[in-house]
């Protein structure tokens, strides 16, 4: 992820790179791959990066983790998507917020939290609050399914 990182900034000086390789209503697989790598400018890059970067070490992610937040929300349903083509790195944050949730220790706290960032996406224009919501919702299903029943 580190290394990246200063593709996708440099990539972010770019938006008309949107037009190419954005994700919009049943759009190509290609699409669905390189929307993550494309930004609407240099502050929305940098935050999605230092987001994810933060998650990574913090919580040390295994790249398998990080493959199924990359996965979950390349998945998005188009269905959901509005008009406009979307684009960064957003959709993996949120996959990862929910594949982290046994490694943090005040869940409860952490929960809503997410659900405040969710709820506060839907009142801004230009967000994708159903592709956050969507990826965060899969990735917790994902995570609990995949929890160990007894804990030695």
């Amino acid at each position: 992820m580190i290394v990246l990182t200063p593709i996708i900034i440099a990539l972010s000086f770019f938006p008309e790179l949107a037009q190419w390789g954005g994700l919009y209503a049943h759009c190509p697989l290609l699409n669905r791959i390189s929307y993550h790598f494309i930004h609407a400018g240099i502050l929305h890059a940098a935050t999605n990066c230092w987001c994810l970067l933060s998650l990574v070490f913090a919580y040390s992610v295994s790249w398998r983790s990080l493959a199924v937040a990359f996965i979950i929300a390349s998945t998005f349903p188009s269905y959901f998507i509005q008009n406009g083509i979307t684009v960064g790195l957003s959709g993996v944050c949120f996959s990862m917020f929910g594949l982290i949730i046994f490694k943090v220790k005040r869940k409860t706290y952490f929960q809503l939290c997410i659900c405040f960032y969710i709820l506060m996406g839907f009142l801004f224009p230009n967000v994708a609050s159903w592709l956050h919501l969507y990826c965060y919702v899969v990735a917790l299903a994902v995570s609990v399914l995949n929890v160990p029943l007894i804990k030695s």
